[in-house]
């Protein structure tokens, strides 16, 4: 009785949970249609975190642009307005991950780009996933393994800090013995 009812029971389970998968890139149309502004700009600065768990993780980036031409949206952005344009890229995911993983393209500082943005619940422009921003010219992607040197060396440290201390109590607290 119990073989009779797992097989159709685990089958329902594999095929009626919900599936989650990379989102598929937008055609052009649907990057218009989605879009509240088309911008054509250059990133002046990026500001990056790293926001998450152990198991599952995002670049989260804050991009500082200037405007440079606006192919949709006039009436609410103009060229030569600096914007912030948020979005974000997956750094680490747990095991069986198929869902979004932000953007496809995440400028560096000093590229130029094409972007479809839109606003947000909390107001902030944000590039559409998966790939509202095109790089263009000889622009290169944000160098993401800067950011993970950076916190290795913030590691490096922490981890010497922490000796010197132990160190400096284990002999503070020796001294004390001896007396």
């Amino acid at each position: 009785m119990i073989n009779r009812l797992a097989i159709p029971l685990l089958l329902c389970a594999v095929f009626c949970a919900p599936a989650f998968a990379a989102l598929p890139p937008l055609s052009p149309e649907e990057l218009e249609a989605s879009a509240d502004a088309i911008i054509v700009g250059k990133v002046d600065s990026a500001e990056v975190e790293i926001a998450g768990s152990l198991q599952h993780s995002i670049y989260q980036v804050k991009l500082s642009v200037t405007v440079g031409a606006v192919e949709k949206g006039a009436e609410i952005i103009k060229p030569s307005q600096e914007l912030t344009i948020h979005c974000w890229r997956l750094r680490k995911a747990q095991n069986g991950w198929a869902g979004p993983s932000g953007q496809n393209n995440v400028p560096a500082e000093g590229s130029d780009f094409r972007a479809w943005i839109r606003k947000n619940e909390a107001g902030n422009w944000e590039a559409l996933e998966p790939n509202g921003i095109s790089l263009t010219g000889a622009s290169g992607d944000y160098p993401f393994h800067q950011v993970e040197k950076g916190r290795m060396k913030a590691l490096r440290y922490f981890i010497i800090a922490g000796a010197i201390l132990i160190t400096g109590i284990f002999l503070y607290a020796s001294r004390g013995r001896r007396s």
